[in-house]
């Protein structure tokens, strides 16, 4: 499969399941889910989806939420997608906010150690 459709149906997945999550997941109030990425193999099997959720001491919870309820999701993506074979989805959480988060903390302690403003 070419690299163009491999992102052409990564950002396909992204939109739709966006949509499907927000109308048939319920999320912990106060809770924000954020589909940051879909990675497609290139078989078309396979579809990694990182997510984003915030505050941190939620994404358990959502994790499991989505888990039980993958198979479901992944139905209503096959049906809205209509294509012969729509890729096994995978949630996985995406961390780059969180590392971002930890080396911003890092680098004010290290200014204010050192005095810098």
């Amino acid at each position: 499969m070419s690299q163009r459709r491999q992102e052409r149906i990564s950002e396909l997945i992204q939109q739709e399941l966006s949509q499907i999550i927000l109308r048939e997941v319920e999320m912990p109030e106060g809770s924000l889910l954020t589909i940051t990425g879909v990675e497609v193999d290139k078989d078309c099997l396979t579809a990694k989806v990182f997510l984003s959720i915030f505050p941190f001491r939620y994404r358990q919870r959502v994790l499991r939420e989505l888990g039980k309820r993958v198979g479901y999701l992944q139905f209503l993506l096959n049906r809205k997608l209509g294509m012969r074979l729509v890729p096994k989805i995978f949630f996985e959480l995406d961390e780059t906010e969180e590392r971002a988060s930890k080396i911003e903390e890092l680098i004010n302690k290290t200014s204010q150690t050192n005095g810098v403003a």
